[in-house]
């Protein structure tokens, strides 16, 4: 009860400082809630980094970054890193769209790119006008010079970005995605993009040189307004695998990337088959641990996938003491750890692949159909993983690669390639590039009156 009257009062408290504009409020309440990140990932007091000349950015939305990409721009000394809740964003765009309003918005592009005779349209006009007063105080108080985003279709993010860019301090988006391989993926962002209006930040960065074709091609952006950079994250992964050798644990272990059930039904048949196999395998097996790693924000629905195929197969997981399900590894050191890797559709066995790890790869009958090949991630260049054609020939695999390591140097110089052309470049430098692009936009967009030697205490 007291911390429902508590946010009662919070919320009344700030519509009325929304009405009469105070601004100083606000202020005085952002600077608090801003926090500035350090490399291992934490958050600390913005009066804890470094006071020096370098750079200060901003990160809207954090949490959809990937946190590697954030924690390779915080352990850089060119930048200062802040990042801002994501709820305390809503929270102010909650001041100015009503419930029944967002409500009625079931699109994006109800909110990013409404008619002008709109309701929303009306409620965008006067959050931006607030947003030019608050942000422009809020950013010479703490010294902020640049805004970074994870997605160019975040609506959290589009107004606060567009914004910022209209008072002198840069809007740039460093897109999450982190690859455009399949057309199926291109046909539904195209479809999106279409109602809404072309980039109007200041710079985009995508990981690869496709996708940078890709946003060209379509009218979203102008090519001096966009780059193909790398993968941050991927840097210090990189400079670890010059040192990684044979694997020494006493325990092979097995770790499988796992996927879903699309929405029209796909994958379905692979997905029950690849996850008995999995099962099974550890079953027979208890001298190997098998890790399955699925993603954090599909984990609900996956989970509910696999408990209905492992109910029908009589799986019991409380029995299978070495088959383990996490959502919280660390990829890369589970990579460096591991001793073979099972995965479909994803980033993670191109890395991988390049630290020289067996790779299987699921291509069950189901997968092989022809009209499924817009779905299909890296087709063009399968030959350079272990194809399992069914649920035996993955039991196999797995065996006779725990067994037999090695990979040959010509599929590891294939690797290597396929790894740039998605990815990023071997040599490790993506993070380097991203600083240098950065501070390049910053001294040719920010408006010297926005910056400010303010330091919050």
């Amino acid at each position: 009860m007291i911390k429902k009257i508590t946010r009662i009062v919070f919320r009344s408290l700030f519509r009325l400082a929304v009405i009469c504009r105070w601004y100083g409020l606000f202020v005085l309440v952002y600077s608090r809630v801003l926090r500035g990140r350090i490399a291992d990932g934490r958050t600390v007091p913005i009066s804890r980094l470094p006071k020096d000349g370098s750079i200060t950015i901003l990160a809207l939305s954090p949490d959809h970054f990937h946190p590697g990409n954030l924690d390779a721009l915080a352990a850089n000394n060119k930048c200062r890193l802040l990042q801002i809740p994501e709820c305390w964003q809503t929270r102010l765009i909650y001041l100015f769209y009503s419930q029944r309003l967002r409500s009625q918005c079931q699109r994006k592009t109800d909110f990013t790119n409404p008619p002008p005779d709109s309701p929303v349209y009306q409620s965008k006009t006067e959050f931006r006008s607030f947003l030019r007063k608050f942000l422009l105080r809020l950013y010479r108080r703490l010294g902020i010079d640049c805004v970074i985003s994870p997605h160019n279709e975040y609506h959290e993010d589009i107004d606060w970005g567009e914004v910022s860019k209209e008072i002198g301090v840069p809007y740039i988006v460093l897109h999450r995605e982190s690859f455009l391989a399949i057309s199926y993926v291109e046909n539904n962002i195209t479809n999106r993009l279409k109602n809404l209006y072309c980039f109007r930040g200041s710079h985009m960065v995508v990981y690869n040189e496709l996708s940078r074709k890709y946003y060209i091609d379509i009218g979203y952006v102008s090519p001096e307004r966009i780059s193909s950079l790398g993968c941050p994250r991927m840097d210090n992964f990189l400079k670890k695998l010059c040192g990684i050798g044979i694997p020494v644990n006493k325990r092979k272990k097995v770790v499988l990337f796992p996927f879903s059930v699309s929405y029209d039904g796909f994958f379905s048949e692979t997905f029950r088959d690849v996850h008995v196999a999995i099962a099974r395998l550890a079953k027979d097996h208890p001298e190997i641990d098998i890790l399955i790693k699925p993603k954090k924000n599909f984990y609900p629905s996956w989970r509910k996938q696999l408990d209905r195929v492992f109910k029908k197969g009589g799986i019991k997981l409380q029995e299978i003491s070495n088959l383990h399900i996490s959502t919280d590894l660390n990829v890369q050191q589970l990579l460096l750890e591991t001793d073979v890797v099972c995965g479909f559709n994803t980033t993670a066995i191109l890395e991988a692949a390049i630290a020289g790890k067996p790779v299987i790869i699921p291509y069950f009958q189901e997968l092989q159909n022809p009209k499924y090949d817009e779905r299909i991630k890296f087709r063009e260049a399968l030959y350079l993983f272990d194809l399992a054609g069914n649920a035996e020939e993955l039991e196999s695999l797995i065996l006779y690669r725990l067994e037999d390591p090695k990979i040959e140097r010509k599929i590891m110089e294939g690797r290597k390639a396929l790894f740039e052309k998605y990815v990023s470049s071997i040599k490790g430098d993506a993070t380097e590039k991203h600083i240098t692009l950065i501070k390049d936009i910053v001294n040719k967009e920010h408006r010297p009156t926005i910056r400010s030697t303010t330091t919050l205490g």
